[in-house]
């Protein structure tokens, strides 16, 4: 299926999570992509990335790219995102797929060690379980910056 003929819907769950839904088959995948500084919530642009990147699986899932919410408090770690998404995903989509991408990848997992019953299978794409020495001072330097 190409990116182009795909149902498309953006929405936000719960008032708090912004989403973008590619497909309509029969099975949910929710993807939670990488945490980056700018959190807005999908526009029609972004909807046609996300199409484009994973239209492949909308013949056979209903694919929920869903954003983190916004305003999140000082201290907010990788495991309160993961209750956050666990929270959708057995308030509103029942038990799904759940693939993350890079620090989604992380928090995936913390999904999957807190609430098992949110997710059928878990896939990783780009994750790690630590940091490189490189990645550290990376991660080191974006947070600098987020404090000037």
């Amino acid at each position: 299926m190409d990116g182009k003929s795909v149902a498309t819907e953006t929405g936000t769950f719960l008032g708090e999570f912004p989403y973008v839904r590619i497909g309509s088959g029969p099975e949910k995948l929710v993807i939670l992509p990488g945490v980056t500084l700018e959190n807005e919530p999908p526009n029609r642009f972004a909807a046609w990335i996300y199409r484009l990147g994973f239209g492949r699986f909308a013949r056979n899932y209903m694919v929920y790219v869903i954003n983190r919410r916004r305003g999140m408090p000082p201290g907010y770690t990788t495991r309160d995102l993961a209750r956050d998404y666990a929270l959708v995903m057995e308030g509103v989509l029942g038990p799904s797929h759940l693939m993350g991408f890079s620090t989604g990848g992380s928090i995936a997992q913390y999904v999957a060690l807190d609430h098992p019953g949110a997710l059928q299978n878990l896939i990783l794409v780009v994750s790690a379980c630590r940091l490189s020495e490189e990645g550290r001072k990376t991660c080191e330097r974006w947070q600098a910056l987020a404090r000037e």
